[in-house]
């Protein structure tokens, strides 16, 4: 899938609306499971609904009052807060030598520098390929558990 890069003036204001995008995807999944009382998490159960809930909005089998291309942000700042939220690490922009040029990634994450970086937008292609091997919140655990 094709996106254009972020300027660093536009990886700052993604950063800054950090939690109007939570709290939008808070109320769609709310909506969407006709519960007002639902919080986001990051637990894996919730981590796999936001994951089948991506597919379906991309298929079109589920309807949302955004564009696409501003689901798809949230969907990423989600995915960048649950890996921080279970591994640690920093937003930054990927440098132009990186596969995620110009989109946010998780760096440091694990409490060292030495580790690769997480892009959301990578993980995004393989889950459009097909080509991720497992749900991302079992991904994730993993990382957790060899990673310590």
């Amino acid at each position: 899938m094709d996106f254009h890069k972020m300027t660093k003036s536009d990886f700052l204001s993604f950063i800054e609306k950090k939690g109007k995008y939570l709290q939008e995807l808070e109320q769609i999944v709310k909506a969407i499971k006709k519960d007002d009382g639902f919080e986001l998490n990051y637990e894996q159960n919730t981590i796999d609904f936001i994951q089948e809930l991506y597919y379906d909005v991309f298929s079109e089998k589920c309807k949302v009052d955004i564009p696409k291309s501003e689901f798809r942000l949230l969907f990423w700042m989600y995915l960048g807060e649950a890996v921080i939220q279970h591994l640690g690490g920093e937003w930054t922009l990927a440098p132009k030598n990186d596969e995620a040029n110009g989109t946010p990634i998780i760096e440091n994450w694990g409490g060292t520098k030495n580790k690769p970086r997480i892009s959301p937008f990578v993980w995004e292609n393989l889950l459009i390929k097909g080509k991720l091997r497992e749900n991302i919140s079992r991904l994730i655990l993993r990382m957790q558990a060899t990673h310590k």
